[in-house]
C-alpha cells in the first residue's frame, strides 16, 4: 500500500524557491546598480592579485588580502575574471546567494523535522516561510546589499549545505556525506569564521531532536569539525589583532566588561530581528564603563532567562535550543574577542546575519509547535489567520528592506542615511567625506566633515589620516604632516600613512626623512610598490644617492613593470646622468605610450631627446605636445628653444617665444631665450628691452645680466657692460662667461 499523500500547500519546492528569487529581486532591485561602498575595494580583487599568481597569493601569502579568507577572495577573484569591476554582478551574485541560504535554510528545517519522532510539519509550507523571513528580513540588507559581505552570504551558504549534508549522515551514517559535509564545512571558515560555530550548533539541534547527545554517534564524528573550527578561529584572531589592526586603547576592555558587553550584544541583536526599527550602517557605540548598570540589567536578564528555560527543558527542549543556538551564534562576535569594527560599534546588522536563520526558523518552529498543541481548541483558525498573519509580516519587512537596500546605491547616500540614524557616528562622517571630497569642488565641505569626525572621535587615525591626505591633494602638505603624524602615533603599523607622509615630505622638500617613511612602510609591507617607487623617487632628491635610486626603480619596475608615474621619474632620473639620455628617453616613451595627452612627458621627453642629439624627434614631440595644449606656455617656449638650435627655423623658434609670452609673459627665462634669439636675429633694440624685462622679473639672473652685458657692449657702451658682468660674478663667482668677456674688453 503506498502512504497517502501529504496534505497542504500543493506547490513543489522549486516554485517556492522561484518565488522567494522573485521577491528577493524586488526587494533589493534599488541596490543592484549601486556604486562599490566604503571598503568594498579592498574586497573585489585588486591589482596585482588578478593573474594565476594573485590566486596563489589569495591562499598563500598572509597580508596579500584585507582579511585571510582565501575561499572568499577566490569567489571575488573568479568573478573579476568574468566581469572586472563592473558592480551590479556582484550585487546579484550577492542576491542569489542569499536566496540560495533561504531555500537551504527551508530544505533543512524539513530535513531536521523530519528527524524527530513526530514531525511538526504536516506540509513544506511552514519550512519555506522560515526561508521567506530569513530573504525578506530588514536585518539582511546590509550583508545582501554591500559587496563586501558577499563573506557572509557565500559562508553562510556553505554553512547550511553542510548541516544539511550533515544531518543526511547522521541518519544514514554513509563516509561520503561525512566528507562532504567536512568539506563543506572547510570551505563556509575559508570563506568567513564566524561560521565557527557550527559543530557545537549540530549538538544542540541534534539534543533538541533526541533529548540526549551519545559520543560514539554525535560527539566524535564531530571531534574533527571542532579541531577545524578552533584551528580557523585562533588564526583569524591572530590576524585581526596583528593585521588588521584590532588591537590598542580602543579594544583593551576587562574580561568584566567583555562580558557586561557580550549580555547587551545578545539582547541587542534579539531586539533587532523581533522589531527592526532604527536600522542602520554603524550604530552608536556603547560607552561600557559609563553604562556598568545596563550592561549588570542586561546579564542578570540572561542568566534568568537560561536558567528558566533549563528548568523548563524537561517538558519543552526547543525554547532553550533555540536560544543557546541564536546565543552560540553570536558568541564569536559578542565581545570576547577583538574585531576591527569594534572601533566604530561593538554592533553590526552583518555581525547577526547567521543568527537570522535561527531566529527564522525558531519562530516558525516554535508557532508551528504552538499551534499544534492549541489546534483542537482553536479550530476556528482554519489554519488560514496564521498564514496570513506571516504573509502581513512578510510584506512589512520586505516593505522596509527594499527601502533600505535603496541606500545602499553609493557612499554618499548609505552615509547621509547613517548619520541621520546616528548623528554621533564618527565614521559615518569619516566615510561620507571621502565620498564628497571625490569631487574637488566639494573640498571644504570634505574637510568639514573630517573635521567634526575628529571632533567626535580624537584618537581617530584613520579620519587624522584621510584629513591629511585631503589637505596635500590641496596643496597643502605643511598642513597635513602633523595628521600624519598623529596616525601614526595612534597606529605605528600603518604602511599607507608612513607612505603618505613620506610624499608630504618630498613636497616640502625634505627628501631625507621621507626615506625613512617610505622604508618603514616597505618593512611593514615588503610589497608595497607605491612606496618602493616613492622611495625611489626620494633617492634621486638626494645628492649622492642617484645609484641607490637607480636600483629601487629597477626593483619597482620589476615588481610592476607597467607603473606609468615609476617609468617617468625613472626617466627624469636617467635624464640627469651622463650617458643615460637614451635610456631616459625608453622611459618616457612607455610613460606617454600609457598617457599620450600628458603635457609633463611630453616635455621631458621632448627636452632629453634634444639632449641625445635627437633634435628632429624632439621637435616632432614637442610641436605635437603643443598641438595638444596650445596653452601651456612653457612647451611653446621649449619648442622654441628647439627650434632655435636650426639657424633656418628662427623665426618659427621667434613666433614660439612671442606666443609664450602672450600666454604668460612672468618668465624671466623665456623672456631671456627670446632676447638670446633677437640678438642673433640682429633684432638689438627689442633684444635689450626682451633681456630687461627678464632682470625686472628676476633681478640675479646671471645668463640675463651677461646677455644685456653683451648687447651693451656691442653698442659701444663697455662700462656698462663690464657692471653687468661684475655683477654676475658676485651672485655666482665661478660664472665663466662674465669672466671670459670681461676678459675679452681688457679687465
Amino acid at each position: 500500500m503506498s502512504a497517502p499523500p501529504r496534505k497542504g500547500f500543493p506547490f513543489p519546492s522549486l516554485v517556492y524557491a522561484l518565488v522567494l528569487a522573485t521577491l528577493a529581486f524586488v526587494v533589493y532591485w534599488p541596490s543592484l546598480h549601486g556604486e562599490f561602498l566604503w571598503d568594498d575595494p579592498a574586497h573585489v580583487t585588486r591589482v596585482g592579485l588578478q593573474s594565476w599568481n594573485g590566486l596563489w597569493r589569495i591562499w598563500f601569502e598572509f597580508g596579500a588580502t584585507q582579511e585571510f579568507y582565501p575561499v572568499l577572495h577566490s569567489a571575488f577573484w573568479v568573478q573579476h575574471r568574468f566581469w572586472g569591476d563592473a558592480t551590479t554582478p556582484y550585487h546579484v551574485v550577492n542576491v542569489l546567494l542569499h536566496v540560495t541560504n533561504g531555500v537551504l535554510l527551508a530544505l533543512l528545517v524539513r530535513r531536521i523535522d523530519g528527524l524527530r519522532e513526530r514531525p511538526l510539519f504536516r506540509s513544506a509550507l511552514p519550512a519555506w516561510l522560515a526561508g521567506a523571513v530569513f530573504v525578506l528580513h530588514p536585518v539582511a540588507v546590509e550583508s545582501v546589499a554591500w559587496v563586501t559581505e558577499q563573506k557572509n552570504t557565500l559562508s553562510t551558504a556553505f554553512l547550511l549545505a553542510s548541516a544539511f549534508v550533515f544531518f543526511r549522515f547522521w541518519s544514514e551514517r554513509r563516509r561520503r556525506d561525512y566528507a562532504l559535509a567536512f568539506f563543506l564545512f572547510f570551505m563556509a571558515l575559508g570563506a568567513k569564521t564566524a561560521t565557527v560555530v557550527l559543530p557545537p550548533a549540530l549538538l544542540v539541534v541534534i539534543w533538541w531532536i533526541r533529548g540526549r547527545i551519545e559520543w560514539s554517534r554525535e560527539i566524535r564524528p564531530l571531534v574533527a569539525f571542532f579541531l577545524l573550527a578552533f584551528v580557523a578561529g585562533a588564526l583569524t584572531v591572530w590576524f585581526e589583532s596583528s593585521w588588521v589592526g584590532a588591537q590598542g586603547s580602543l579594544y583593551a576592555l576587562s574580561l568584566d566588561q567583555r562580558t557586561l558587553l557580550a549580555a547587551r550584544v545578545v539582547w541587542f541583536y534579539l531586539g533587532k530581528l523581533v522589531w527592526p526599527a532604527d536600522v542602520t550602517f554603524f550604530y552608536p557605540r556603547w560607552d561600557l564603563p559609563a553604562e556598568t548598570g545596563r550592561g549588570l540589567f542586561c546579564l542578570g536578564a540572561a542568566l534568568a532567562f537560561t536558567a528558566a528555560l533549563w528548568l523548563f527543558r524537561r517538558r519543552l527542549r526547543g525554547p532553550l535550543a533555540a536560544w543557546l543556538l541564536f546565543a552560540g551564534v553570536l558568541f564569536p562576535v559578542m565581545g570576547f574577542f577583538n574585531v576591527y569594527a569594534f572601533a566604530f560599534s561593538y554592533v553590526a546588522d552583518h555581525f547577526q546575519y547567521l543568527a537570522i536563520p535561527v531566529f527564522a526558523g525558531a519562530v516558525i518552529v516554535g508557532a508551528q509547535a504552538g499551534l499544534s498543541a492549541l489546534a483542537p481548541r482553536v479550530q476556528w483558525l482554519g489554519g488560514r489567520v496564521p498564514l496570513v498573519a506571516s504573509l502581513i509580516v512578510l510584506a512589512i519587512y520586505g516593505v522596509n528592506s527594499q527601502r533600505l537596500s535603496g541606500h545602499y546605491v553609493n557612499n554618499e547616500t548609505l552615509f547621509r542615511a547613517n548619520i541621520a540614524t546616528n548623528p554621533q557616528s564618527w565614521m559615518g562622517h569619516h566615510i561620507l567625506a571621502s565620498a564628497v571630497g571625490k569631487d574637488p569642488a566639494r573640498l571644504e565641505e570634505s574637510l568639514a566633515l573630517y573635521r567634526r569626525a575628529l571632533e567626535l572621535r580624537r584618537d581617530n587615525y584613520e579620519s587624522n589620516y584621510k584629513y591629511g591626505y585631503m589637505l596635500a591633494q590641496a596643496g597643502r602638505a605643511h598642513e597635513a604632516i602633523p595628521h600624519y603624524r598623529e596616525a601614526l602615533r595612534i597606529r605605528p603599523h600603518y604602511p599607507e600613512a608612513h607612505n603618505s607622509l613620506g610624499v608630504a615630505l618630498l613636497d616640502v622638500a625634505q627628501p631625507e626623512e621621507a626615506v625613512k617613511h617610505f622604508e618603514e612602510a616597505l618593512r611593514q609591507r615588503p610589497r608595497f610598490g607605491l612606496a618602493l617607487s616613492n622611495l625611489a623617487i626620494a633617492l634621486s632628491r638626494i645628492p649622492g644617492r642617484e645609484q641607490d635610486a637607480v636600483a629601487r626603480f629597477e626593483e619597482v619596475l620589476r615588481l610592476m613593470p607597467e607603473h606609468t608615474p615609476s617609468h617617468f621619474h625613472f626617466g627624469v632620473l636617467l635624464s640627469r646622468l651622463p650617458g643615460r639620455a637614451a635610456d631616459a628617453v625608453q622611459h618616457f616613451e612607455i610613460a606617454l605610450a600609457a598617457d599620450p595627452t600628458s603635457a609633463e612627458t611630453q616635455y621631458y621627453l621632448g627636452t632629453t631627446l634634444v639632449a641625445a642629439g635627437r633634435v628632429p624627434d624632439a621637435l616632432r614631440v614637442l610641436g605635437n605636445a603643443v598641438r595638444m595644449h596650445p596653452n601651456d606656455s612653457v612647451l611653446r617656449a621649449h619648442l622654441g628653444a628647439t627650434l632655435a638650435l636650426l639657424p633656418e627655423r628662427r623665426s618659427e623658434a621667434l613666433a614660439q617665444f612671442r606666443e609664450a609670452l602672450r600666454i604668460d609673459p612672468r618668465q624671466p627665462w623665456v623672456q631671456f631665450n627670446y632676447a638670446l634669439q633677437l640678438f642673433q636675429s640682429d633684432a638689438i633694440v627689442e633684444a635689450k628691452q626682451a633681456v630687461q624685462t627678464a632682470l625686472k622679473l628676476h633681478a640675479d639672473y646671471t645668463d640675463a645680466l651677461n646677455l644685456l652685458g653683451v648687447i651693451l657692449a656691442s653698442e659701444g657702451n663697455v662700462t656698462e657692460a663690464r657692471h653687468h658682468w661684475r655683477r654676475a660674478l658676485e651672485i655666482d663667482p665661478a660664472y665663466e662667461p662674465a669672466r671670459r668677456n670681461l676678459a675679452r674688453v681688457g679687465e
